[in-house]
């Protein structure tokens, strides 16, 4: 938590900030960054000692939308260099097409 105070003294302005730190605030870093990383969840559920995986996905890992843009980065990158390494085998395409949703 982080807390900012100000008191203008003359014409001097001046600013503290206070900034607490917790244990449970260092779980949920803890665990974002795990999550980030691309630690399987489940060890990570393990590692943070919950019974249940919604409490470790749903509650001590914060990510937002750069993170999911940075993943379907990754993605895009993996199926171009997927693509490059067929090509440079000289090997026919592999479809991904074989089911059909209805």
């Amino acid at each position: 938590m982080s807390l900012v105070s100000a008191n203008k003294k003359g014409s001097e302005l001046s600013v503290k900030i206070t900034i607490t730190s917790t244990a449970d605030v260092c779980r949920h870093t803890y665990c974002s960054n795990m999550a980030k990383s691309g630690m399987n969840p489940k060890t990570l559920q393990y590692l943070m000692g919950h019974s249940d995986i919604g409490v470790t996905l749903n509650t001590y890992t914060h990510l937002g939308l750069e993170d999911a843009a940075d993943e379907l980065k990754r993605l895009e990158d993996l199926e171009a260099a997927r693509k490059e390494l067929e090509k440079a085998k000289g090997e026919k395409p592999v479809s991904q097409k074989r089911f059909r949703a209805t």
